[in-house]
């Protein structure tokens, strides 16, 4: 894995393309509306969509592009206790795969309908969990968290392992895949890898 140097990028916008908004609007449920940070937001169709962040520690649904959001029965971050909350999601296919601050992954394999805390009777991941990504067309996904942990699924989340055993003082928030192979890990030392 090799860090990524602090330059200044230019990006091009595609025709069409406008930014996107960084506040939820006002119309936006209020269920939504105190989302605290970014919450993490992925539509599956022009009409279904799924959001964590929200203060409830919820996973949340719509099914009319984003005008209502329901909370998803029996699935939050830290099953009722704590500071936990659910960070960021990612699909690929029917898979699912939600994190939490808390080290609890949720899972779901049926595009949604249905979602399990995991690991059911086993180990959570061991630090906070910040973001989460499946690699492009493949059931192997990444997580990153806090003390520079890495954690890497080749199985669309039923089992994890962890790529840097060791503590160290640093802070990933978000993975990024380009395609299968190559992935970006943005944090407070950012890295990219070409071999996920």
């Amino acid at each position: 894995m090799e860090a990524v140097p602090d330059v200044e990028r230019k990006e091009d916008k595609p025709e069409g393309q406008s930014p996107v908004k960084a506040e939820w609007p006002s119309e936006t449920p209020v269920l939504c509306q105190q989302c605290g940070g970014k919450p993490g937001v992925t539509f599956t169709s022009a009409t279904t969509g799924f959001a964590v962040g929200d203060v409830s520690n919820s996973l949340l649904r719509t099914d009319d592009a984003g005008q209502t959001w329901t909370q998803v029965p029996g699935i939050n971050a830290a099953g009722g206790g704590g500071g936990c909350r659910l960070e960021d999601i990612s699909f690929f296919g029917a898979n699912a795969l939600a994190v939490s601050t808390c080290g609890w992954v949720t899972r779901s394999t049926d595009g949604g309908v249905t979602w399990t805390k995991f690991p059911a009777g086993g180990v959570r991941l061991e630090t906070t969990t910040f973001g989460v990504a499946f690699g492009t067309g493949s059931a192997v996904a990444v997580a990153v968290g806090g003390e520079g942990q890495i954690y890497r699924t080749t199985n669309g989340g039923a089992s994890w392992t962890s790529i840097f055993p060791e503590r160290v003082q640093q802070e990933f928030y978000n993975v990024y895949y380009k395609d299968a192979s190559t992935a970006y890990i943005l944090g407070s030392t950012s890295y990219k890898s070409t071999d996920s």
